[in-house]
């Protein structure tokens, strides 16, 4: 990432909506993407264009980690398993970035998903109400995280699928603790996600801190 200094500058207009999974995100972005006309960049929906375009010799922990699934994923020490996805995601921020430099500027940008780091954000910022990370609390983020279909699939293959699971959701809380420092560390926003809000009042939430004043005549 060369010319960082420039950058807040000509990305000026993309908004950032990071932080852990299962605290409601993608959710959340859809809403204000429609509510307020803005161009919605999903990082999970460039992840497997990024996947194909990354090497060992490139991104080495972003393309390992792609290649296992099963007990050689969550079965690793939890130590391991938090650090490989810190790393991991840092090394998509790389290719996620890309993409946004190269997208339109017509409209404001609103850019969500993990990836999306406090620290190598908070750079590219032109003031600290442009960005805002979400970290679910543990207990929101078990219940909904097991309620997800596609997690008996992803879990399958694994010798002791409980574990398996714990173990899964043990690294996202302390990735979503690790997240939430790196947010305060910066001075920027985090917000934590729990059963008291619902989805809309975080959204309205995070159009105030955007400074979204003005739906778009018809929004969602």
């Amino acid at each position: 990432m060369n010319n960082l200094a420039s950058l807040p500058n000509s990305l000026a207009h993309i908004y950032w909506i990071g932080g852990a999974p299962c605290a409601g995100k993608s959710t959340t972005a859809d809403w204000l993407a429609k509510e307020y006309g803005l161009d919605y960049y999903q990082v999970d929906a460039y992840t497997q264009r990024h996947q194909e375009h990354a090497s060992a010799a490139s991104h080495s922990t972003f393309w390992r980690l792609n290649q296992l699934n099963g007990d050689a994923l969550w079965m690793r020490p939890l130590e391991e398993q938090v650090l490989g996805a810190i790393a991991y995601c840092a090394e998509q921020f790389e290719l996620v970035l890309a993409d946004l430099r190269a997208l339109p500027t017509i409209r404001p940008i609103l850019a969500e998903g993990t990836s999306l780091l406090p620290h190598l954000v908070a750079p590219l910022l032109s003031h600290k109400h442009q960005a805002i990370w979400l970290a679910p609390e543990p207990p929101f983020q078990r219940k909904y995280y097991s309620q997800r279909p596609w997690i008996h699939d992803v879990l399958i293959s694994c010798s002791n699928p409980a574990q398996a699971f714990a173990n899964w959701m043990e690294r996202d809380i302390r990735f979503a603790n690790w997240v939430e420092a790196q947010a305060q560390a910066a001075g920027l926003t985090c917000l934590r996600v729990h059963e008291n809000n619902t989805i809309l009042q975080n959204a309205q939430r995070i159009a105030h801190h955007f400074g979204l004043h003005e739906p778009k005549l018809g929004g969602v």
